[in-house]
């Protein structure tokens, strides 16, 4: 079964920041538990499936300018 989830592109992006997040500890221990990694590797090619080519560069570019300057 596929899901698709719709989501905002801010949202999208928070999703990758927490998914990396996740990944540096997978990565980690993936040689104790090499199908969690399995896991999280398709995972993290639906996400770039999902944002990366479809969300247009200069939407991404936008986002990243406008919470920088929200950070400030």
């Amino acid at each position: 079964m596929k899901l698709s989830i719709e989501m905002e592109a801010e949202d999208w992006l928070d999703l990758c920041a927490l998914h990396k997040e996740v990944m540096e500890i997978i990565t980690s221990n993936m040689a104790q538990d090499p199908i969690a990694y399995s896991s999280a590797a398709r995972l993290t090619n639906e996400i770039f499936d999902q944002v990366v080519r479809k969300l247009p560069c200069g939407e991404i570019d936008d986002i990243l300018e406008r919470r920088k300057l929200n950070k400030d």
